[in-house]
């Protein structure tokens, strides 16, 4: 009795110990690889014909940005209630996070830009192309179900709150609120909700063009982040660059958790809003940082060595979630 019993828990050591390596595998071959692929070639690109990333920078913000997130508030099936909670616990943790990113960078007296480029890195998780694939790999369909409301939460609350953190690395007063209202992605959004909730049908021509100029926003995103890369990466603060993506890849956790405890937020629904709270930093924090000036090449930096680090990282949390351990 007692060798069946330890044989059967050795069995499911071993297959636990299979199970988290394919998931690394997992992750890393269709999520992290194939990112690095495309920035390692606009990288190369870049290095060989030295454009200017302010034409992608600024085609994305004025129009692939509003474009995206017209066409994802569209596409969201979600309820209302269902919509609030998980809304709620996204703007509580990004105020979480802001403020911790804040406090971190008066203590260490970080200048105006420093202060912007920290508070991006850690405040702002890649919710899109990394973090829908790695919810399918590790709670299946009824993750992507989910993940596509958070995703889109995340991305309005960047493109409003992130261009506000962008535009105050020199910018003072309401001038960075102002910055919010300047660019076109609140008002897609506020058109997108009117659109959505009085029912109107647009006809084709429009829908398909806006949903084609919304497909291309995360894959210009990659591409000015390769760009941005062949500017070199950051070597002067390591300790600030460290500091930023330990920030949000771990101090992250426990502030999403409290969120959604605190948001009634439980199962997979709360699970699938910390594994996407845990991401590296938001690719689109590289398009704020460079428009608004705000330390764009540490920035850059935190993106890339946040992402490469999150192999790890995001296995150990999804692992304890899905063993119910961090799950309310």
């Amino acid at each position: 009795m007692k060798f069946q019993l330890r044989t059967s828990f050795w069995c499911h050591v071993e297959i636990t110990v299979v199970s988290h390596r394919c998931f690394v595998l997992q992750v890393f071959v269709n999520v992290i690889l194939p990112i690095f692929v495309v920035v390692g070639v606009t990288w190369l690109f870049q290095r060989w014909r030295r454009l200017d990333v302010s034409v992608l920078s600024q085609t994305t913000l004025w129009l692939f940005s509003p474009a995206f997130v017209f066409s994802n508030i569209l596409d969201q099936q979600a309820s209302l209630s269902g919509s609030a909670r998980v809304t709620g616990s996204i703007l509580l943790a990004t105020v979480l996070m802001l403020m911790i990113g804040f406090v971190v960078s008066k203590l260490f007296r970080y200048d105006r830009k420093s202060t912007s480029a920290f508070m991006l890195s850690t405040a702002f998780p890649n919710a899109g192309n990394m973090g829908l694939p790695v919810l399918l790999l590790a709670f299946g369909d009824p993750g992507i179900e989910v993940g596509i409301l958070i995703f889109v939460v995340h991305a309005i609350v960047g493109f409003s709150v992130g261009i506000f953190v962008a535009a105050s690395s020199d910018q003072v007063g309401l001038r960075p609120l102002i910055s919010v209202f300047r660019l076109p992605t609140m008002y897609a959004f506020g058109l997108a909700l009117l659109v959505k909730y009085l029912g109107i049908s647009l006809p084709v021509v429009i829908l398909e063009p806006v949903s084609i100029l919304g497909a291309a926003a995360i894959p210009v995103m990659i591409t000015v982040l390769g760009f941005q890369l062949g500017s070199g990466v950051e070597t002067q603060n390591l300790r600030m660059l460290f500091m930023a993506v330990i920030g949000r890849l771990i101090v992250a956790v426990p502030i999403y958790m409290v969120a959604t405890v605190l948001m009634g937020l439980s199962g997979i629904t709360q699970g699938a809003v910390i594994v996407i709270g845990a991401m590296p930093s938001a690719v689109f924090t590289t398009i704020l940082a460079d428009e608004f000036g705000a330390n764009p090449r540490f920035v850059t930096s935190s993106v890339v060595l946040s992402t490469a680090a999150s192999v790890v990282t995001l296995t150990i949390l999804v692992t304890l979630i899905r063993d119910g351990i961090l799950l309310s």
